[in-house]
């Protein structure tokens, strides 16, 4: 089995579609996309990601099933609630105007210089129980999205037994995801 993670082009993240140059990348995408043999395809519910795969989908001349778990990572803190938020996100936390509260802030926007004095992050475990992670739905999150894709990779026929992939049914299938 072949899995293609296809990124959405250029987007237009407050209308949540693509740019002028994201539909032009979109187009070049479906005139190229029938080279990749493509026999399933699965988008994100997000329109950037709905909008890349429109094109090629109409050129392959097949549907695309849309699963939530696709989505742009959507872990979120809540700086209102969390100190240490206002640690990884020194000068990007912004208020709100209506209510004079912190928005919430993206898990994956956390600042680098946070992660130098922060290494637990890099461990395959250890950003699990680290006092930022543990301050938002990270943890949930993640476990949501691992389990989907496990899901759909055992209901191909491969299996994850440890750390590695227990082969039920091989197959030759290309399958296209077009996310984030």
């Amino acid at each position: 089995m072949r899995l293609l993670f296809i990124r959405h082009g250029d987007p237009d993240y407050e209308n949540d579609t693509l740019t002028e140059k994201g539909v032009r990348e979109a187009i070049c995408l479906a005139n190229h996309i029938k080279n990749f043999h493509i026999d399933e395809a699965y988008v994100s519910p997000l329109g950037r990601a709905q909008r890349t795969a429109e094109d090629s989908l109409n050129k392959l001349c097949m549907p695309a099933e849309t699963l939530d778990w696709l989505r742009e990572f959507p872990a979120v803190i809540d700086p209102n609630v969390s100190q240490e938020a206002h640690l990884a996100y020194p000068n990007e936390l912004w208020r709100d105007p209506d209510s004079d509260r912190y928005r919430h802030r993206i898990m994956w926007d956390v600042m680098p210089a946070y992660y130098g004095v922060h290494p637990e992050l890099f461990e395959r475990e250890g950003w699990r129980t680290s006092k930022l992670v543990q301050d938002s739905n990270m943890v949930e999150t993640y476990d949501y999205v691992k389990e989907n894709f496990l899901n759909f990779l055992a209901s191909h026929g491969y299996r994850k037994n440890g750390d590695l992939f227990t082969v039920e049914e091989s197959n030759e299938l290309t399958i296209a995801f077009f996310c984030h």
